[in-house]
């Protein structure tokens, strides 16, 4: 599961930091 967390936390964190960026 931690393996499968890993990936969507730094694709959430891409996402984030575009959000704030725009």
């Amino acid at each position: 599961v931690s393996d499968n967390i890993k990936p969507y936390s730094s694709s959430l964190k891409i996402y984030y930091i575009t959000v704030g960026n725009v």
